[in-house]
């Protein structure tokens, strides 16, 4: 399984790109790095865990997804690049609002934003776990 991993300053991050910048309606996702669930627990395992530490893989519980999908197909059309952190979801519904400042930008060049993409290796989620202050 893939999941995206931000650190806290970086969701608050995202919160007040989304106050400064918004005029209503849009949605704004966060360029996140993605990872294998798997590697998550192999960094804490190398840091906190001892030679008898183990992953046992058990597979996906019903109803869980293999990866995370934060731009479906679907909103990919409506959906732009902000800038190199962020992307731009336009609503579906039509509202009385000016979207030019965003309809300006680059089109996104991909059909949906998962997880399974630009997957990062553990060296980079090392480093995003000691940012976030998950390793000491």
């Amino acid at each position: 399984m893939t999941r995206f991993f931000l650190t806290l300053p970086e969701a608050i991050g995202l919160l007040f790109q989304a106050v400064e910048n918004s005029i209503g309606g849009e949605t704004f996702v966060m360029n996140m790095p993605s990872f294998y669930i798997k590697d998550l627990a192999q960094v804490l395992i190398d840091h906190y865990g001892d030679e008898s530490t183990t992953i046992e893989e058990i597979g996906a519980r019903e109803g869980e997804k293999i990866d995370e999908i934060l731009i479906s197909e679907h909103e990919a059309e409506k959906s732009y690049v902000f800038d190199k952190n962020y992307f731009v979801i336009l609503p579906s519904i039509k509202i009385n609002k000016n979207y030019s400042y965003i309809e300006r930008r680059l089109k996104v060049n991909f059909k949906e934003f998962s997880s399974s993409h630009n997957l990062k290796d553990n060296d980079y989620l090392k480093r995003l776990l000691v940012l976030g202050g998950f390793l000491k």
